[in-house]
C-alpha cells in the first residue's frame, strides 16, 4: 500500500494536502519528541529540546529557554529574566509555484515516512522525512549547503502524548515584551561578534562583504540618499543593509538573494518592528526586500513595490 501511495504521490508537482498541517499542527494531533535543532548560522552547533504538540499548539524547552506556538502568538520565555517574549506567529505555508516530489521512503523512530523535496519558486528548498499520518516532519535538512536551517531531527516520539496542562500560559508574575528576545550578550558585556550588525565604509565594502550588489530602490522620496552600509545575518544568510534618507527622516532597507520561502503572515494590523515602526516585505528582480523607516506604510509600500 504504501508503495503504491508513493508512485502515485511521485507525479505530484503540488505539495499534498498534509504538508502544512505537517509543521503547524492539526485539530486533534498529539504527541511529544525529544527534537535536535541545528541553529541557522553556519558551526554555531545544535540544541536538543523536549518538544510537544496539541492540536495546533507546539511547545519546545531548550536549556536556554522555552518557545511556544498557540494561535497567533509566538512566545520565548526567557526564564533568567522571568520575561515573556511575544510577537505574531509566522505559520507554514507553501508558496504559489512551490514543487513537491516523493524520492523515497523510510522507517524512522518504527514510523513509516516519505522523504519528499520540496522546492520554492526559485528552485531552492529542504528535503524532510515526513510521517504523512500524524502528519508530522521527523527530519529536515537543505538541498542548497549555502542555505542553512534551523533544520530538526527528532531523536524520540511519543505518538498520542499531548503537551502537559499548562503549556501555552506565561507564567504568573511575569514581565511581559513585544517583539522577540535580544540577542545574548557574552561574559564581555557585549553582544557576540556573529549577532551584531557589521556596518562597513562604502557599497564597495559591502558587495565584498555579502558577496552580491544590491539592487537600486525603484523608488524613494525626494532628497533620499544612501548615507550609510552593513551587513547582518540572517536565517537565510547574509543580508546588505542600506539605510536612505534625507537629514530628516530615514529608511532601511535590507537586501537579499531570494530564497523561494513564502512571504512572513503578518497579523492584521501589519508588522512590526521592535521599534514600532511598520514592515513590509518586497522584491526587485531576484532579492527580497525587508524595508522599514520612519515613513507613511504608504511610502514604505511603494519602496517595497508593493504600491505604484
Amino acid at each position: 500500500m504504501i508503495g503504491t501511495a508513493i508512485l502515485a504521490a511521485s507525479l505530484w508537482s503540488a505539495p499534498p494536502a498534509w504538508l502544512d498541517q505537517a509543521f503547524d499542527g492539526r485539530p486533534g494531533s498529539k504527541w511529544s519528541a525529544t527534537v535536535l535543532v541545528e541553529r541557522p548560522r553556519r558551526d554555531s552547533g545544535a540544541d536538543t529540546g523536549m518538544a510537544c504538540r496539541t492540536g495546533t499548539s507546539e511547545r519546545i524547552e531548550f536549556p536556554h529557554g522555552t518557545h511556544f506556538l498557540a494561535g497567533d502568538s509566538s512566545v520565548f520565555l526567557d526564564a533568567s529574566s522571568r520575561t515573556a517574549w511575544v510577537g505574531p506567529r509566522r505559520r507554514f505555508r507553501t508558496a504559489p509555484g512551490t514543487e513537491f516530489s516523493i524520492v523515497g521512503s523510510e522507517t524512522l523512530l518504527g514510523r513509516p515516512v516519505v522523504v519528499a523535496e520540496i522546492r520554492g519558486p526559485r528552485g531552492r528548498g529542504r528535503r524532510i522525512w515526513a510521517d504523512s499520518t500524524i502528519p508530522l516532519v521527523l527530519r529536515t535538512e537543505p538541498l542548497d549547503s549555502t542555505r542553512r536551517g534551523p533544520e530538526r531531527q527528532f531523536l524520540s516520539l511519543r505518538p498520542g502524548t499531548p503537551c502537559a496542562p499548562g503549556s501555552f500560559a506565561i507564567p504568573a508574575g511575569w514581565t511581559v515584551k513585544k517583539g522577540p528576545p535580544p540577542p545574548k550578550k557574552g561574559p564581555d558585556g557585549r553582544i557576540p561578534a556573529e549577532r551584531r550588525r557589521h556596518a562597513v565604509a562604502s557599497p564597495d565594502e559591502l558587495a565584498a562583504a555579502v558577496g552580491f550588489v544590491p539592487p537600486q530602490p525603484r523608488w524613494l522620496p525626494t532628497g533620499f540618499v544612501a548615507r550609510n552600509w552593513a551587513w547582518v545575518e540572517s536565517r537565510q544568510g547574509k543580508a546588505a543593509q542600506i539605510l536612505y534618507g534625507d537629514g530628516t527622516r530615514s529608511v532601511s532597507i535590507f537586501f537579499r538573494p531570494g530564497s523561494g520561502e513564502p512571504t512572513p503572515i503578518c497579523p492584521p494590523e501589519g508588522c512590526q518592528d521592535r521599534r514600532g515602526r511598520s514592515v513590509h516585505f518586497g522584491k526587485i528582480g531576484k532579492f527580497e526586500l525587508i524595508v522599514t523607516g520612519d515613513l507613511p506604510s504608504e511610502q514604505l509600500e511603494r519602496i517595497a513595490g508593493i504600491r505604484k
